[in-house]
């Protein structure tokens, strides 16, 4: 995403094989085949809220780049409510091998969950198709 984006500000068609590459070694060793989304890429644990946004994020803003982001993104997303969205509404913090963290922080948990969704809903309005 960075890249993308500092690729187009600057107006640097070169940096596309290095956003390829990391577009590439993110999908395959950052998920699961259940979408779940890694905090690290060579070990489950913890499953973070943080990791789940950034991929909601990440993948919005790739749309129109690569062509498997936007079922990524409906994937993460949808993932993520599964997951980690608890019954009252708010979002687990993370899960852990042997127990989840249920505390409703605002600033790493709502607050980053909220933005990726928001980003969700409105990428068709916003140009991302």
């Amino acid at each position: 995403m960075s890249l993308s984006n500092i690729g187009a500000y600057l107006g640097l068609s070169d940096l596309r094989p290095s956003l390829d590459a990391g577009y590439e070694f993110y999908t395959k060793r950052f998920f699961l085949a259940d979408s779940t989304p890694g905090y690290y890429h060579d070990r489950l644990y913890p499953v973070d809220v943080h990791s789940a946004a950034q991929a909601i994020i990440t993948f919005v803003e790739m749309t129109d780049l690569m062509p498997n982001a936007r079922q990524m993104a409906d994937r993460a997303a949808a993932w993520t409510i599964d997951n980690l969205q608890d019954p009252a509404g708010f979002f687990h913090f993370q899960r852990r091998r042997f127990y989840t963290i249920r505390i409703p922080y605002m600033r790493w948990a709502q607050a980053w969950m909220l933005y990726a969704l928001s980003r969700f809903h409105t990428r068709d309005q916003a140009g991302y198709v």
